[in-house]
């Protein structure tokens, strides 16, 4: 009999963040890989996600996996937790 693994929901960034800040951190991502000199497919790859996540990040989406932000965030040696701090601060 085959056992079942459940995977751990991914918490999501869902909160009141005004569209400015999700426009912000769209730019800081699409900033970062420019700065950096790759393009979508590339980060994609870098990052294990899709190229549609990382186009739904730089358009500032208004529900962002956790685990996302952090997997794109490394491969642009951003600091993750400033990432998350920025949107911390958003809804304050």
């Amino acid at each position: 009999m085959k056992k079942i693994v459940r995977r751990k929901q991914t918490p999501v960034v869902n909160v009141a963040v005004t569209n400015g800040a999700y426009l912000e951190l769209g730019e800081m991502f699409r900033r970062g890989r420019t700065e950096a000199g790759i393009d979508i497919e590339a980060l994609a790859s870098i990052a294990s996600v899709s190229t549609v996540t990382i186009r739904r990040l730089e358009k500032a989406p208004e529900k962002v996996p956790l685990h996302d932000l952090y997997a794109v965030a490394n491969a642009l040696n951003l600091d993750p937790g400033l990432v998350i701090g920025f949107l911390h601060s958003a809804i304050s």
